[in-house]
């Protein structure tokens, strides 16, 4: 041993080493290399020269790490055979068979390199496996390889036999089953309900890794001489095959014994049809719920079996009616009438072995009463009816606290509901990234040309199937998809989504009411960037209600800046009140990245109001927020400058604003690519702007440099639509009629599907191509889109609003070449008005509309 200081070469000395290095293999790394620094010099020295031997020299194995990716090219036999005694997998050697099953065979081994002594159980897995599947086996072993808890038997290494069969190593349980232990030495209910509690422990370990089990049973849990029970084939289930663990059609397959022997097929789907779930029988993904389930089934055999032939009397019996409540509880049918965590199952079991109340029943003074009775009997027989009575007084001051107690309770149970949702999710996120792995399937999408939408399609095909049963995982899932669906850009998509998630959460007594307000925020802001103001007006009330009820600062003001920017998009002035309450919130939250985009919003809606002077210190102050926290190179300070660029351009100095706005389109060049959404903002921003200023063709080109970023980005973004709408406009401004038309057809192609019918900006485009047709000499096609954008724009903006006069002019000429002379008076005394009612109006218009109006009313006297 090369640097290590020469020892005698005693047994005694080397039998502390050995049992030294079996001690740190079974650490994880942390702990491994604290207990290193504990060593003294020589004995760590020779040690660690062991531990770098154990884990690189062996070219097969690697310590938790498994299968060396050159033994991935080797072909796996059609059948496994039984190993003989003294066969060599890697560093280990085969000592005898010590069992067989659905999971494969099990031999007792032992390490044969020379490096340090371990007895170990070796597994050869019946399985026919492709390289691509023994890849994924590898990475699967992994994480069960970093799985380490006492009453879970160790996952060491892994390999592939020179037949191609897989093999896994595992820690030896010298043991008997768990049901065969009671029987022989734990006789009561309450040594048995203890051996599951221990159970339950590792069970709790193991879901807080994301690992659950599968196929818990008797057969998988041995129990040591020492009675320290140890679950075997942890995450097996999981590992041999990525689709769900069973099939309707294979629980037939295969177990024809009352043991209940895991079944399986050549597509990897393995149960135990005896203690499969509901959902494992139907195919569907496991979860957390469906090793609740092989629990409560568990526990009902062992501990029906220990009331039926206990001979230790009452004193060892268990409060058959809340037992009875916590089996149901624990296997009820559906996944979410089940225990939120394998933790409030163990829980509920040792309240149980204490005589407390369980959560499984309902409370109530008498029950609660009951319990005590029986934690007390021999007190309570002594008693006279002088201490019944205290008794009673003291129970009902017992259920007030105990009321209180059960409100801390459901707190925590809600609290824990969500955290079993959130661990769900995440599994569901993992398991939809995973199937972008190349060789987790064979009909997977690499991972290279995984986009958003690909991701997102495919989590809605999966959320029906695998969560049916689980409504409030689908509910949050829902409305995650939607809300990415809605800053994407797919409005038509995200709209069901997030309906039907919030339909989920309104139909649940035990729904998060927090977090269906936050659903109807999300609907609410999708919404109004579709035009459906009422509704939208309609869930921020109930949304912000609900988060001022609890106090939610953040989310009140989060909901406040939806409000606000509603009514923003809608020309209403209470939208600058809502905004300044907003924007004083996220100040004493000390959120600035929230309160710079405040103060853009605020001057937005001050600007529209015509109070330039009152805005501009709000885009001021977002800028310098900004720049002094992020620097002036950094993309929300591009945000800033976008929006002090509208300023001066509604200031009326568009030429201040094209300097800024390429030096936002400069800065967000450096951070992102061309596919960005806010380079198109800014874009879009500069070529309006320049086209403002008469610079036509200059215009054109951000302006299709917008565009195409957005259909690369975002290709259902309604912004397409407003860009093309714009860019239809610079060929207007060029005299060029035929290119506008086009333009803004495709607009109001793009628009249509994608926002509501009476949106303003449907309106908008409208008369822009019924102005362009006129242009064409097409009045046929002109007049009904005339006729719709007046509509829809004064049902947005208001019957007196100036946008609402080109409209009424342009009819009001159509009537006059029909010869509708009394319609066409009706439209221009209306826009008379209207000019007449504005003191910023272009008084020579005004002049000639009033000349205007005058002859034709003369021509109408005659």
């Amino acid at each position: 041993m090369s640097g290590a200081t020469e020892r005698p070469a005693d047994d005694a000395y080397r039998a502390s080493l050995d049992a030294l290095l079996c001690e740190l293999l079974d650490l994880d790394a942390g702990a491994r290399a604290q207990r290193l620094v504990s060593l003294d010099p020589d004995r760590r020295r020779q040690i660690e020269a062991l531990l770098a031997a154990a884990f690189g020299a062996d070219d097969k194995l690697q310590v938790g790490g498994a299968m060396h990716p050159d033994l991935l090219e080797h072909i796996v036999a059609e059948d496994e055979h039984a190993l003989q005694p003294g066969t060599r997998l890697g560093a280990y050697r085969v000592l005898q068979e010590i069992g067989v099953g659905g999971m494969g065979r099990v031999f007792l081994a032992e390490r044969a390199d020379g490096l340090f002594a371990r007895r170990v159980a070796l597994k050869l897995l019946p399985v026919h496996a492709t390289p691509r599947e023994l890849q994924r086996l590898q990475r699967e072993q992994r994480i069960l390889a970093s799985l380490v808890h006492p009453g879970i038997a160790r996952l060491y290494d892994a390999g592939i036999s020179d037949q191609g069969a897989p093999y896994l190593v595992m820690e030896h349980v010298d043991g008997e089953t768990i049901d065969v232990w009671c029987e022989h030495h734990a006789h009561g209910a309450r040594a048995r309900l203890q051996l599951l509690i221990e159970v339950c422990r590792a069970v709790e370990s193991a879901h807080q890794h994301l690992i659950v089990h599968c196929d818990i049973k008797p057969a998988n849990i041995l129990v040591s001489a020492e009675g320290q029970a140890k679950l075997l084939d942890f995450g097996i289930a999981r590992l041999l095959g990525s689709d769900p663990p069973g099939d309707p059609k294979q629980g037939d397959q295969g177990d024809g014994d009352a043991s209940g022997h895991t079944t399986g097929s050549s597509t990897g789907a393995w149960l135990t049809p005896r203690y499969a779930s509901p959902e494992l029988r139907a195919g569907r993904a496991p979860t957390t719920a469906s090793d609740i389930y092989q629990l409560g089934l568990l526990a009902g055999e062992l501990l029906g079996a220990a009331s039926r032939g206990s001979s230790q009397g009452r004193r060892d019996a268990l409060p058959r009616t809340d037992l009875e409540a916590i089996l149901a509880r624990a296997v009820a049918e559906r996944p979410a009438d089940r225990y939120a965590s394998v933790e409030r199952l163990r829980e509920d079991f040792e309240r149980l072995q204490q005589g407390l109340p369980v959560s499984a029943r309902r409370p109530g003074a008498l029950y609660r009463l009951q319990r005590l009775a029986g934690r007390r009997p021999f007190t309570l027989a002594a008693a006279g009816v002088g201490v019944l009575v205290l008794l009673l007084i003291s129970a009902l001051f017992v259920t007030r606290l105990a009321a209180e107690r059960d409100a801390r309770r459901a707190q925590a149970e809600q609290a824990e509901r969500a955290r079993a949702e959130a661990e769900q999710v995440v599994a569901f996120l993992v398991d939809l990234f995973r199937s972008g792995d190349p060789y987790s399937s064979s009909d997977a999408t690499p991972t290279s040309a995984l986009t958003a939408d690909v991701l997102l399609a495919r989590a809605a095909d999966r959320i029906g199937p695998q969560l049916d049963q689980q409504p409030l995982v689908r509910a949050r899932l829902l409305a995650e998809l939607g809300r990415i669906h809605r800053i994407l850009g797919h409005f038509e998509r995200a709209e069901p989504l997030l309906r039907e998630s919030m339909a989920l959460l309104e139909a649940n007594p035990d729904a998060n009411r927090l977090q269906l307000a936050d659903v109807r925020l999300s609907l609410a802001r999708l919404l109004d960037q579709r035009g459906g103001f009422d509704e939208a007006s309609t869930l921020l009330d109930a949304a912000e209600a609900q988060f001022r009820q609890v106090g939610d600062r953040e989310r009140l003001a989060s909901a406040l800046e939806a409000r606000g920017n509603l009514l923003l998009d809608h020309q209403d002035v209470r939208s600058i009140a809502t905004l300044q309450a907003s924007l004083a919130l996220w100040q004493a939250l000390g959120n600035i990245d929230r309160e710079a985009d405040l103060h853009l919003f605020l001057a937005n809606a001050l600007a529209i109001h015509d109070r330039l002077t009152e805005a501009r210190p709000h885009r001021e102050a977002a800028l310098a927020l900004v720049e002094a926290r992020l620097g002036p190179g950094h993309p929300t300070v591009a945000n800033a400058l976008v929006g002090l660029a509208d300023q001066f351009q509604k200031e009326g100095h568009p030429a201040d604003s094209v300097a800024l706005l390429e030096r936002a389109i400069s800065i967000y060049d450096q951070h992102f690519g061309e596919a960005d959404f806010r380079l198109a903002t800014a874009l879009n921003n500069l070529g309006t702007t320049l086209s403002d200023l008469g610079r036509q063709e200059a215009a054109r080109q951000p302006l299709q440099r917008a565009l195409i970023a957005y259909r690369q980005g975002q290709p259902d973004h309604p912004a397409i639509g407003t860009i093309l709408n714009n860019l239809g406009t610079i060929h207007w401004h060029l005299a060029d009629p035929n290119p506008a038309a086009e333009h803004y057809r495709q607009a109001l192609d793009h628009l249509r599907p994608r926002l509501r019918a009476d949106h303003p900006m449907i309106a908008l485009v409208e008369f822009n191509l019924g102005e362009a047709l006129l242009a064409l000499g097409d009045a046929r096609q002109a007049r009904p889109l005339l006729e719709s954008a007046l509509v829809g724009l004064e049902k947005h903006f208001g019957p007196r609003h100036s946008m609402l006069v080109p409209g009424l002019d342009y009819l009001a000429g159509l009537d006059r070449k029909a010869g509708a002379l009394r319609q066409a008076e009706a439209r221009m005394r209306r826009a008379l008005a209207i000019r007449e009612a504005d003191p910023q109006g272009d008084q020579a218009a005004l002049t000639t509309a009033r000349a205007e109006l005058a002859a034709l009313q003369a021509m109408l006297r005659k």
